[in-house]
């Protein structure tokens, strides 16, 4: 079923006969809501058009497919109403911006793909919780109040609209073509980035090697020293490495290392990586301050949590200081009762040390608003335990470093069993 969208606004913009761009602003939000069904869409229409085939950009606000699910996803649609028979090869990007034209979000296909009729390509959604999953219509209702607040955050939204640009490279023949195509177009910026992305496998010209703990990588000095502030200071001072060319990463295996020169070279890391390699990939990422890899594993991880992990993800997120990832996973536990409960039943949450559930419990009782100590213990032993709901019994525990885990009865006793640690009880 198709959803009107009765305030759509296009922006038709060709660069050339085989590249075409398109600016659409999605202004009516209220398909944000719950009550949206699933698999329903809002259509901007044709926003881009060539050789009989035209584009336009499908939003999904709900997911699409699966019950109590939540997820803004975005598709680009290729219609051909002279149902003709050509092939149209592409590569295509879709970005949203905020009101200053900075990049918020993207997503893109770079090499090109066979475009049939009437195919929607999209990522899995826009979304960090796009692929989650509630277990009930109200845990959907309660994780919708904190959308829109999460959406003004992220800067989705310039005023009350959504801002998407939309940009496809096609041919109609076969892919052989798309690329005679773009080298005719003379597209300086996409030049670039191949010219660059290749300089990766050119040893040859290398003049700096990254020695890691299982062998060595070439690398160029400048693409390191313009994609990291480190590396420039590393290399503009007179550090070791300036001298010797040799970069020690011997703590660090040679395939996280790849991944991360892929990602210096590239502008993206490799399709696919598994959990392990991002968790190994983002504290190199932070280590010589390359942001925007940060960010993306991040938003990776952050899409994949889940109960069983978020606790665990929420520790290595502390550790390595990662606050977006951290607070992500924060927000995820304490989003409603029925998630928090489960985390607290995980191996990880038990295993959280006292500071970090010390600030749990700050966030969940809302502490940090009211400009409270994190630090305060409001709960003092002898407090007669049996008396107090099981949310300020697991504010005590955590106050004491020790597990919130388990039913009232089991709280009262661990807290009990503290104090005739302590000497308080006889």
């Amino acid at each position: 079923m198709e959803e009107p969208l009765p305030d759509v606004s296009v922006g038709y913009d060709p660069s050339s006969k085989h590249e075409l761009s398109a600016r659409v602003e999605f202004r009516d939000m209220s398909f944000l809501l719950a009550k949206t069904k699933h698999d329903t869409y809002v259509n901007s229409g044709p926003v881009m058009s060539e050789g009989g085939s035209s584009f336009c950009i499908y939003l999904y606000p709900n997911g699409r497919g699966e019950s109590y699910s939540m997820g803004l996803f975005l598709i680009l649609c290729r219609k051909d109403e002279s149902r003709s028979a050509q092939e149209v090869f592409a590569t295509w990007s879709m970005n949203v911006v905020d009101a200053a034209g900075k990049v918020v979000w993207s997503y893109s296909k770079n090499e090109p793909k066979h475009f049939r009729l009437n195919q929607g390509w999209g990522p899995k959604g826009v979304e960090a919780t796009s692929i989650t999953q509630y277990g009930s219509e109200s845990e959907l209702e309660a994780a919708y109040s904190a959308r829109m607040k999460a959406f003004k955050h992220q800067r989705f939204f310039v005023g009350d609209a959504l801002n998407i640009h939309a940009c496809v490279k096609f041919c109609i023949g076969s892919p052989q073509r798309l690329k005679s195509v773009a080298a005719c177009t003379h597209n300086g910026v996409g030049e670039l980035a191949s010219d660059i992305g290749r300089l990766l496998e050119d040893a040859a010209t290398a003049d700096v090697k990254l020695v890691c703990k299982d062998g060595a990588l070439p690398a160029h000095r400048l693409v390191l020293m313009a994609r990291s502030p480190v590396f420039r200071a590393m290399f503009q001072t007179s550090m070791r490495e300036c001298a010797s060319g040799e970069i020690s990463l011997n703590d660090i295996a040679r395939t996280t290392a790849q991944h991360f020169l892929h990602y210096m070279y590239h502008g993206s890391s490799p399709d696919g990586l598994p959990d392990a390699e991002l968790w190994a990939l983002l504290p190199v990422a932070h280590r010589y301050g390359v942001k925007s890899l940060v960010a993306e594993c991040s938003a990776t991880l952050a899409a994949k949590l889940d109960a069983q992990n978020a606790a665990a993800v929420f520790a290595e997120a502390d550790l390595l200081d990662i606050d977006s990832l951290k607070n992500a996973a924060l927000d995820f536990m304490l989003r409603d009762s029925a998630t928090f409960e489960r985390v607290q039943a995980s191996a990880a949450y038990t295993a959280l040390p006292a500071r970090l559930l010390q600030d749990v419990v700050a966030r969940s009782m809302g502490s940090k608003k009211r400009g409270r100590p994190e630090q305060a213990s409001e709960l003092a032993d002898g407090t007669p335990w049996e008396t107090l709901p099981v949310v300020r019994l697991k504010q005590a525990l955590a106050e004491r470093g020790l597990s919130t885990a388990g039913l009232k009865a089991q709280l009262v006793e661990r807290l009990n069993q503290a104090e005739a640690g302590s000497g308080i009880l006889p």
